[in-house]
């Protein structure tokens, strides 16, 4: 499932080519704009590039003719379609050639647009249509060859047969024909020296073997050759059309009878014999009669078999007659959707009258439909919505039919990015089914089993085969209209939907789908959404701190009487107006005016409210946008900390950091040494990328956060919202084989990950959490095929390993599934490192032998010595000692567990000490397991902030109390211990900086970036034009100094004018050869990338 960040359009564009398929490279069109409400797009830009791309040629019919030559790949490029203005009346012409080409055969011309609106803003299109090349197509077919290897025999007439049909599949006769066969090097495969077979052909890599020039009849040709014994090798037939100038090539081998033909059947014996008869049409209704015509001969018989995509439904004998042989048989319902005719045609033993084979089969395709399964679903609503208005929308059946439907009605600038279709279920749940029934007989052992004549005859049976087409607190930027009812059931009557359209200006499209017992339908109607006086205003996806804005806001009018309106801006937030509030216009005759405010960013973050509000007489028309302003700096984190004792008392001042919006305070008080719960979590929360490794540990120490500290209801329900949330994500990551990929989507699993995720799975359950059994059940399998799979590859360069399969183990047992014969073969291995014991003994003592987990433990160091792990495991050496922790809670080694617990909080709680999500996860979650099982006492204090004091405590070792903060100025607070024992004390303030003057570093890693023009210009960034395209390119290197980098991240935080064009939203990332790393995620304004990078290379 794709999810990306998108904006609606505002604009209908329809490009029209006069043609739903290219058959010249002259392209002529018509481009219409409108705005989605109605009003016509004039004066405004309009650019569209195409791209052509390499097609599948095929034939229905010819399915086993080659009609392309082979070629690595073909070399497409995106070119200028047009670019220019509409008219006044939304319309512009356009006339251009698509480039020359080396085109292999059928090609698909992809059309992308975009339309921009006077303020800036822009619409998108994009659509693809067939473009045929060639006026007509040469396809070859050779003899089948071995049954594994495809090697054809030396010392054999080959017969290959031609063929040329024109772009509709119809043959053409072509006279001179030339047919070439060329003998190539054996290693013009591995030699890159060309791109393609036909450049090797005409290099010094082949010799020309024999040329002839024939010429077809009906279309059709064939040509033999015959390979010496001493010539075998490889083999390339080139044929060309001699009018369209198409070619196709077939490559092939020839060679002596040999392994694979000793032990395979003569071509011969093993080619189809087949039958050709018809059916008077392709496509019946049910109960009408199917008439077969069935050649034959006399005293032969015909078995006619009607099947379809699992079962036989009938079989009948006919007696044959010399000549067609008529058979009519009733169409029924229970053919639909389609059914496949077979016939065998049998002969006596006997006979030598014909030459015809004793058995002769052939299959035909019946397209069956029931006009029953037909629904009719009808919508009557008004032809024009009003903004605020009431809407309501009937649904009834035409012929009153029960019927179940669902209604969507949905924003057209959404539907719009993507062409989307209304879903006709019927031709889903009707589609063509392929043959599901197997026949085979013995007739080709039969001796005699020939006429007069030993060679087979070929009949075309059968058709195409079966082929798939088609295909929070952050502000609500872009309200798109959906509406969803549904399901609801009407017998014979109708329903009748009520409500209340929302403060929209465009177009919406209502589609309906239903469906009762068998039968389905669907339909839809556009319909404008517009009063006498509307409104758009426009501003960017994001804003940034102290920025200053245009704020485009177009009127439209369709009441010409309608001229004086008097505009009003309101703003509240982040930002503030910079001028007047109010302007009194004139609209002029073409009914359009587009005009400016000036607004202001504040030096803050959050969320900003524009509200534009344009009045004539008592006609009025509002547009509304909320807009966050984002600083695309790094969020920073400063502490203050003091140990205060029992009875002693402390005070500081609060001086906030970064911009007003994205700072806060925050005071930590702990029984334990300081964790830096606060800094640590958000770091967690916050990180903006996500891996199943990531995404595992954001979520996985808030389970354990109720039993380190107190929480309010919101972060009780905030923590649970955030939780609930991981698991749904996680689902997203699940492979093919149950196990989580590392990326959403990838369709192998990483081990680690697996484990991980699993880990924090069987966490949530035992909190009470839901977690699907599917999954876990799918994870379970996984994981046990893989323990029983695994052996040690310690000396096989990979590492941690060991560890891999300890963790492994240890989720099984804390699934309840303990593998022990897994669990002891890795318990005798004598290279196991120290952290695959410590995290062994944990799922010995969880599977109910602590015995065994003690006596592996027993002389094991708790010292780990540092190391930093980027791929495999994951892991370093604070992740393994909070390993070590949670081994020693499970054997309930409590005073070793809490030296441990000493020797991670300083690492946690040092500002500067960079940790990796994994391990900050593993640190916080193995504390809040030791905290849990370890009751160390309440906490008591009084604080004194803004002025009031308040006495707080809590039987759990932390607390943590949120301090007010009122922008940027400075506080004080003091605190008093009342407990019985000393108190670590934090106060945690963190925020964005605002901009300046940022400098560039680098370490072990090159990083440069270019801007330039389609044409790949350079271009100065601090001049762009308005609608100007351009790319952004960011070239990474290794220096190798430290080796290979593994899952690295790029993070490119774009202007807030800049609009990132997402071809993945149109599936055109293929038209732009750019590495996008492993995996990217694409935001509003920023791109995430994520990749490998060897020593020495660069991406």
């Amino acid at each position: 499932v794709k999810i990306e960040t998108v904006k609606p359009n505002r604009l209908k564009i329809n490009l029209d080519l006069g043609s739903e398929r290219l058959t010249s490279r002259q392209v002529q069109g018509d481009l219409n704009v409108k705005w989605l409400h109605g009003a016509p797009g004039k004066n405004l830009k309009a650019e569209f590039d195409v791209t052509v791309l390499k097609s599948n040629t095929s034939f229905v019919k010819y399915d086993d003719f080659v009609f392309e030559e082979p070629s690595s790949n073909f070399n497409s490029e995106t070119q200028t379609f047009f670019e220019g203005f509409t008219n006044a009346d939304g319309n512009a012409s356009m006339s251009a050639s698509l480039s020359e080409g080396n085109y292999p055969g059928f090609m698909t011309a992809v059309f992308r647009g975009k339309v921009f609106e006077e303020s800036g803003n822009f619409s998108i299109d994009r659509f693809a249509l067939p473009f045929y090349p060639f006026e007509s197509y040469a396809g070859i077919r050779v003899p089948k060859g071995e049954e594994y290897s495809g090697m054809l025999y030396t010392d054999t007439p080959q017969k290959i047969d031609l063929v040329f049909l024109d772009i509709d599949g119809k043959p053409v006769d072509r006279n001179e024909v030339s047919v070439n066969l060329y003998r190539l090097e054996r290693y013009w495969w591995w030699d890159n020296t060309y791109d393609n077979i036909a450049n090797y052909v005409e290099g010094n890599g082949s010799s020309l073997i024999a040329n002839e020039s024939i010429n077809t009849v009906g279309g059709k040709a064939s040509w033999s050759f015959n390979i010496a014994n001493a010539d075998w090798g490889t083999y390339y037939i080139k044929v060309c059309d001699p009018i369209s100038g198409h070619c196709t090539g077939k490559i092939i081998y020839v060679d002596q009878p040999g392994y694979f033909g000793r032990n395979s059947r003569d071509e011969t014996k093993t080619a189809a014999t087949r039958l050709t008869f018809a059916a008077d049409k392709t496509k019946y209704n049910v109960g009408e009669k199917i008439n077969l015509s069935i050649p034959g001969s006399g005293e032969g018989r015909a078995l006619v078999s009607i099947e379809n995509g699992s079962k036989i439904l009938s079989t009948r004998w006919i007696e044959t007659k010399k000549g067609e042989n008529k058979l009519s048989i009733d169409a029924t319902a229970e053919m639909t959707p389609n059914i496949f005719v077979n016939v065998t045609l049998l002969q006596p033993h006997a006979q030598t009258i014909n030459d015809l084979p004793i058995r002769l089969y052939g299959i035909i395709p019946i397209g069956i439909e029931n006009p029953k399964t037909h629904l009719e679903p009808v919508i009557e609503m008004a032809n024009e919505i009003e903004p605020g208005q009431e809407v309501k929308i009937k649904i009834s059946e035409k012929s009153k039919r029960k019927m179940t439907f669902t209604l969507a009605m949905v924003d057209e600038g959404l539907l719009d990015i993507t062409r989307y279709k209304t879903p006709e279920p019927w031709n889903k749940f009707y589609a063509r089914e392929a043959l599901g029934v197997k026949t085979w007989d013995l007739f080709d052992d039969v001796m005699g089993a020939f006429g007069s004549r030993i060679e087979r005859l070929l009949a075309v049976g059968g058709d195409a085969e079966l082929r798939a087409k088609e295909d929070d607190p952050r502000a609500n930027r872009f309200k798109a209209v959906v509406k969803y009812f549904g399901p609801i059931t009407i017998d014979g009557g109708s329903h009748e939907l009520k409500f209340t359209m929302p403060q929209y200006i465009g177009s919406v499209k209502v589609m309906v789908v239903a469906g009762y017992e068998g039968a389905y339908g669907n339909t839809e109607k556009a319909v404008p959404v517009r009063k006498p006086l509307m409104v758009l205003a426009t501003l960017p996806r994001v804003l940034g701190p102290d920025e200053k804005v245009k704020l485009p806001i177009t009127l439209f009018t369709q009441d010409k009487k309608l001229k004086n309106v008097k505009v009003e801006v309101k703003v509240a937030g982040a930002v503030s107006l910079a001028g007047e509030s109010t302007r009194s216009i004139v609209i002029p005759p073409s009914g359009d005016l587009t005009i400016d405010f000036d607004l202001n960013v504040k030096s803050e973050t959050g969320i900003g409210k524009v509200t534009v509000i344009a009045t004539s007489g008592n006609i009025k028309s509002t547009d509304e946008i909320e807009i966050e302003v984002r600083n695309p700096n790094t969020p920073v984190t400063q502490v203050s900390e003091m140990y205060v004792e029992a009875g002693k008392s402390w005070n500081s001042a609060i001086i906030p950091v970064g911009v007003a919006g994205s700072n806060s305070s925050t005071l930590e008080v702990s029984s334990i040494p300081p964790i830096n719960l606060g800094y640590r979590l958000r770091y967690l929360i916050e990180y903006p990328h996500g891996c199943i490794e990531q995404t595992t540990s954001a979520v996985f120490p808030q389970l354990y956060l109720d039993v380190v500290k107190e929480l309010t209801d919101s972060e009780k329900s905030r923590t649970k919202n955030n939780i609930t949330r991981g698991i749904e994500r996680l689902k997203l990551f699940i492979a093919r084989d149950g196990g989580f990929g590392y990326w959403p989507g990838y369709q192998d699993s990483d081990q680690w990950g697996t484990t991980y995720a699993g880990h924090f799975l069987l966490s949530a359950i035992d909190k009470g959490y839901y977690v699907p059994d599917d999954m876990m059940k799918r994870w379970k399998k996984y994981q046990k095929n893989r323990a029983a799979e695994w052996r040690s590859n310690i000396n096989a360069g990979y590492y941690n390993t060991d560890l891999i399969q300890a963790y492994r183990l240890y989720t099984l047992a804390l699934a309840g599934v303990p593998e022990l014969g897994a669990m002891n073969r890795l318990r005798e291995l004598k290279e196991t490192t120290m952290q695959a014991k410590w995290m062994l003994a944990a799922a010995y003592a969880k599977a109910g032998q602590p015995e065994a987990a003690q006596a592996l433990v027993a002389n094991l160091t708790m010292q780990i010595k540092p190391y930093q792990e980027m791929s495999d495991s994951y892991g370093n050496d604070l992740r393994d000692k909070a390993i070590i922790l949670e081994t020693l809670v499970q054997l309930n080694e409590k005073a070793k567990a809490f030296e441990l617990v000493r020797e991670i909080s300083k690492s946690l709680s040092n500002q500067n000490y960079w940790m990796s999500t994994q391990t900050v996860a593993y640190c916080l979650k193995s504390i809040g397991q030791f905290v849990a099982s370890e009751k160390r006492g309440g906490l008591a204090f009084t604080y004194t902030y803004n002025g009031k004091s308040i006495n707080a405590s809590s039987q759990l070792p932390l607390a943590q109390v949120p301090l007010e903060i009122k922008g940027v100025q400075k506080n004080s607070i003091s605190l008093t211990n009342s407990s019985n024992a000393g108190l670590f004390i934090r106060v945690i303030n963190t925020g964005t900086p605002s901009r300046g003057n940022e400098e560039a570093q680098q370490s072990n890693l090159v990083v440069n970036t270019s801007f330039t023009d389609s044409k790949g210009n350079q271009l100065d960034v601090t001049k762009l034009e308005q609608g100007t395209e351009f790319y952004a390119t960011v070239t990474v290197k290794n220096p190798g100094l430290r080796g290979s980098y593994e899952n690295m991240a790029l993070s490119q935080v774009f202007p807030s004018g800049w609009e990132i064009n997402n071809l993945r939203l149109t599936d055109d990332e293929g038209t732009e050869k750019t590495d996008r790393g492993d995996y990217q995620d694409i935001r509003d304004d920023r791109v995430y990338t994520y990749f490998s990078l060897g020593g020495g290379r660069q991406r």
